[in-house]
């Protein structure tokens, strides 16, 4: 679908502001979320004084120091909208202040709308590349100011501004007039031609020529049929925001179970560490307990050893002892048997005075050996002798002198 509009340079301004999008606010319905899909042919950043100029220059050039009346469409605009066909209708918001169409940061109301999402975006970018060369052939590259398209509408479609340039019907000269360059005939014949161009190089049967223009529909029947599309769109948002809100909680349930997971794995980590140092701790308390067996063992072992070396000592004191005193008695009964048959027999062979001994000698080797008999006797029974001399039997047997015979 294609249609025409014409408009004063006092207009231009306001025009090419609304294309693009530096307007505060906007006729048309338009979603800002999407402006940033809008593309151009032809206009390369230049802003909407920069257009004006332009379109001045080129009537200047065609009107060629004539004067233009200030009335004079110096503009004209074909929309050519994408088919709906080729989309899927789809709810959005867009933000109203009265009739007016601004930004949602501008304070507008949030109103849900129907819009035509394209299907294929490569197609689009065709079908509109096709509907700028057909403009351009048709009236002139030179005389084509610039063509946008708004992808943030309801439908996809292309604006094209172009200057009218003529032949005036009274001075049969060039002239800027958009009544002399779009007459009845080249409003049927554009959409004729456009509509079989497209066919022949996209295949897109009807995407000019769909017969929506024919509608029978009253001006009633128009707002209740919008009406409807609004309340379907109102609907179709809420519940996007709640399928939305659904999706988010998932994603929060999987995030979460993400997080439980690595909690788990870290735990599941620390306990496989610990385990392992557990074990190692055992060992080493084994080989501690193993070590200190071993040491206590040994302890053992030579307590067992001392023990029995002790044992051994003191069977070998006992021994000694006793070995010690059956030398002595046997020294004793050596010293008496001595005494009695050497000694003091000699003594008394060669008598007292002799160079052997004296009388004392004699008398006193009598009571030593009295006194040593009397000690084995006593020892032998037992008894404790309650004698005045201290004199014990060794050294009673000590102090003897064993004369050489």
């Amino acid at each position: 679908m294609a249609n025409l509009d014409s408009f004063t340079k006092q207009a231009i301004h306001g025009v090419i502001k609304e294309h693009d999008r530096t307007a505060d606010t906007y006729k048309n319905d338009v979603d800002f979320t999407r402006s940033h899909l809008n593309f151009s042919y032809g206009v390369n950043g230049a802003h909407s004084k920069e257009i004006k100029t332009k379109i001045q220059q080129r009537c200047d050039a065609i009107m060629d120091g004539r004067k233009l009346q200030d009335t004079a469409n110096v503009m004209c605009e074909w929309v050519v909208t994408f088919p709906f066909e080729y989309c899927t209708p789809t709810p959005c918001y867009i933000y109203k202040k009265g009739k007016q169409t601004v930004k949602k940061e501008n304070g507008g109301e949030p109103v849900a709308k129907m819009y035509n999402k394209p299907n294929d975006p490569v197609q689009v970018k065709q079908f509109f590349d096709e509907v700028y060369d057909f403009v351009c052939e048709r009236y002139g590259a030179e005389n084509i100011m610039g063509a946008y398209v708004h992808m943030d509408e309801k439908t996809p479609q292309m604006h094209i501004d172009f200057v009218p340039e003529a032949i005036s019907r009274k001075t049969g000269l060039r002239t800027v007039s958009s009544a002399s360059r779009i007459t009845r005939g080249e409003l049927h014949s554009f959409h004729t031609d456009l509509d079989k161009r497209i066919e022949s190089t996209l295949g897109m049967k009807k995407a000019i020529l769909n017969g929506r223009t024919k509608g029978d529909f009253t001006v009633e029947e128009l707002k209740e049929r919008e009406r409807v599309e609004n309340e379907i769109a109102e609907r179709m948002l809420k519940a996007k925001e709640v399928e939305q809100q659904v999706n988010d909680m998932y994603s929060d349930t999987l995030k979460l179970c993400d997080e439980l997971d690595e909690q788990q794995k870290e735990l599941t980590q620390e306990r496989d560490e610990f385990y392992v140092e557990r074990r190692k701790k055992t060992e080493e308390l084994k080989e501690r307990e193993k070590s200190v067996s071993d040491r206590e063992n040994k302890c053992f072992n030579v307590e067992r050893a001392n023990a029995q070396a002790i044992q051994q000592i003191n069977l070998s004191r006992q021994q000694l002892e006793k070995e010690r005193a059956e030398f002595n008695e046997q020294k004793e009964d050596s010293v008496i048997s001595y005494l009695s048959t050497h000694t003091i027999p000699i003594a008394r062979e060669k008598g007292i005075g002799s160079r052997f001994c004296t009388r004392d000698d004699v008398n006193g080797l009598d009571y030593i050996n009295g006194q040593i008999r009397q000690e084995k006797i006593n020892k032998k029974l037992g008894v404790t002798t309650n004698s005045n001399n201290p004199c014990r039997i060794n050294d009673l047997v000590n102090s003897v002198e064993y004369p050489n015979t």
